[in-house]
């Protein structure tokens, strides 16, 4: 299939695998490799619009992490079951056993105990979701090695999670032919905007000790649901992370970290349902305006998770109200 990558799979190592010789892999080398085969991708192989959307061909991949301190003194299996919900539990013994799953390159069994520093790797077809096909815009680039982009919502800045070569960071390099970039401002998965991203790692350490010392201050246009009150409103309520996988946050005056955000109401739509509001956020928790116009009563009209019924019940997380359930991965 156009597009795709393989990955030779290396000899078992029995069924059981949970031997004192287990040898060591380094996660450098493994993704040294991945690099080598990524450059050999063009952009052609990569990437084709269909229904409107950008999709990417589905390839083969391998996922590959040392493991982690809370994994250690576990099976594998039970590993995989707790910490990786985008699949149903039924899936990781077969997964196991057919050595799709693997330990330091090795095949093992689903009781084999994961050790500290052992190299866990999972073999995939890879399904990339589709994002918008408005492109991704170079505005300008500097001499000194700034490059400012226009980014379209829907896309991610890095390569996480389900994304890889539909993010900023990899459509720069497959589309636009740059090379070791370094994202200087990030911007959520959902949110349009511009971009800052060094060509170089002294521009991005400046830009990002600009940022930090305010000498560059971030600015925010949203659409929230409701009529926004007048005049100039601060939340300053702390936020802390509910789920670390979801990226879910809330606010918590007692467990929460230092957060403020400043807010102007631009317009209001004739139907008085939706308001457009200016918003300066004075720090950078993740997801802060959203999670602050959430505890004022006016979410984003359009938020996947702040503004859903489902999560936060009917109130939607006003006030600081705790949500029902958390969302599917």
């Amino acid at each position: 299939m156009k597009g795709e990558r393989k990955h030779q799979r290396p000899e078992s190592r029995g069924p059981d695998g949970d031997t004192p010789a287990r040898k060591a892999i380094k996660l450098s080398d493994h993704r040294q490799e991945q690099k080598d085969e990524d450059e050999l991708m063009t952009a052609a192989d990569i990437y084709f619009e269909e229904g409107g959307l950008q999709r990417i061909h589905p390839y083969f991949f391998k996922f590959a992490t040392h493991a982690k301190g809370r994994w250690v003194g576990r099976t594998i299996l039970e590993v995989f079951r707790s910490e990786f919900r985008d699949r149903p539990p039924g899936y990781y013994e077969p997964a196991i056993a057919q050595g799709i799953i693997e330990i330091n390159n090795e095949r093992v069994g689903p009781s084999t105990v994961v050790r500290n520093g052992d190299l866990v790797t999972h073999f995939i077809h890879r399904h990339e979701p589709p994002v918008t096909t408005q492109p991704l815009t170079i505005v300008q680039e500097t001499d000194s090695g700034l490059l400012i982009v226009d980014k379209p919502g829907s896309i991610p800045v890095h390569p996480s999670g389900r994304y890889n070569y539909n993010s900023v960071v990899k459509i720069l390099e497959k589309k636009h032919g740059y090379r070791a970039l370094h994202p200087i401002n990030r911007l959520d998965r959902l949110t349009s905007g511009l971009m800052l991203v060094g060509l170089n790692a002294n521009v991005a350490r400046r830009m990002e000790n600009d940022l930090s010392s305010h000498r560059i201050q971030k600015e925010y246009i949203c659409k929230v649901k409701g009529v926004f009150p007048t005049g100039r409103i601060i939340c300053d309520q702390p936020i802390r992370v509910i789920a670390h996988k979801l990226s879910l946050n809330c606010v918590d005056p007692n467990e929460g970290k230092p957060s403020l955000t400043e807010f102007e109401l631009l317009s209001v739509d004739d139907d008085q349902m939706h308001s457009v509001v200016y918003c300066r956020p004075k720090t950078g928790r993740t997801h802060q305006i959203r999670v602050h116009l959430q505890f004022l009563g006016y979410p984003i009209a359009n938020d996947p998770l702040y503004c859903n019924t489902e999560v936060w019940g009917d109130n939607l997380g006003k006030n600081g109200e705790l949500p029902l359930a958390l969302p599917p991965l």
